[in-house]
């Protein structure tokens, strides 16, 4: 496949679309490959550029990912094109504020170790995460060589959303990347989620990543001691594009509404109930309630539904520790 420099990282029609060709010509078309403090850095067609985040003045916050366009002359920010996709959460804490994780996202690779790290519900809202942008999720299941009982962490991971894939593996293996290469497309973006410790930054080295430290494995918990720190994208080595963020310890869904009615779509396929307004609590006739009731569908999984909904319309501030 040959594709033009900006194509190489993640240029496309949708993009093109948006602009005149006046436009093309008059200003630096760049996309955000790393978020620091107080700097930006970004991927033009020719070369990289390191930005003053007070120079570019944003009308809007900024994510990696985004693609913008600069005044030549200046480099100040003129205009932040409209994304295809953005990953967004509650921000940590107890302020009520949303914090962007990336934008213009193809694929999420969910990392989870198979040990006790796995937690069903943390899971689940990293699904909802991606399916309430249309971005599809992939759940990568780390340390699958330490953990003589992998496939029992599969078959409950294949619970959750049917149609995701599901890859057991060692990160730091060497056919890691034949292993992914459905997802790792030239230039299509990836964006790798999970808590700290579980090898993100392993795996990010073994698809060709620019080469991070990683300290030997803690023997009690199985946890690297490599903690990244700020967000950063990797040319990978067939030509497809990684989002790397720092480990999450909390993951708050905010503005996911639509991502938690397509993770538990198969939910909802019982709501056959007398009222159209039925919020499967504990309304008579209830046919979700029925379909927990006779076994059909898990308690746990009603549970976690009716928790991440009450959180969406701001009845609860809890975060994934409920599960």
């Amino acid at each position: 496949m040959n594709l033009n420099p900006l194509e190489q990282i993640g240029w496309s029609e949708f993009f093109s679309n948006q602009l005149s060709g006046q436009a093309a010509k008059k200003f630096i078309v760049a996309r955000i490959a790393g978020q620091h403090r107080k700097h930006l850095e970004v991927w033009t067609a020719e070369e990289a550029r390191t930005l003053s985040v007070a120079k570019c003045a944003p009308p809007e916050p900024l994510v990696i990912g985004d693609w913008i366009l600069l005044n030549p002359s200046t480099l100040r920010l003129e205009k932040l094109l409209e994304r295809y996709s953005l990953l967004k959460r509650q921000a940590a804490g107890k302020q009520q504020s949303v914090q962007l994780i990336g934008a213009n996202v193809d694929t999420l690779f969910i990392l989870s170790s198979c040990n006790q790290d796995f937690n069903l519900g943390r899971l689940e809202r990293y699904i909802a995460l991606a399916l309430n942008t249309d971005v599809e999720p992939v759940l990568i299941l780390t340390k699958a060589d330490l953990s003589a009982s992998h496939k029992d962490y599969v078959i409950q991971a294949q619970t959750l959303y049917d149609p995701m894939k599901i890859i057991a593996l060692d990160a730091r293996d060497q056919n890691v990347a034949q292993r992914l290469s459905p997802w790792l497309q030239p230039g299509k973006t990836i964006a790798v989620l999970g808590s700290s410790g579980v090898g993100k930054s392993s795996l990010a080295s073994s698809l060709g990543a620019d080469p991070q430290r990683v300290a030997a494995v803690r023997a009690g918990d199985q946890k690297g001691r490599h903690t990244t720190t700020w967000r950063s994208m990797h040319r990978l080595n067939g030509g497809a594009l990684l989002i790397d963020n720092p480990g999450i310890r909390e993951l708050r869904l905010v503005e996911c509404e639509r991502g938690v009615e397509r993770l538990f779509s198969d939910l909802l396929e019982f709501a056959q109930c007398r009222y159209a307004d039925c919020r499967h609590l504990q309304e008579p006739s209830c046919g979700v309630l029925a379909a927990v009731e006779s076994g059909q569908l898990s308690e746990r999984r009603w549970l976690s539904y009716q928790k991440l909904l009450a959180e969406q319309a701001g009845c609860e501030s809890q975060s994934e520790s409920f599960h």
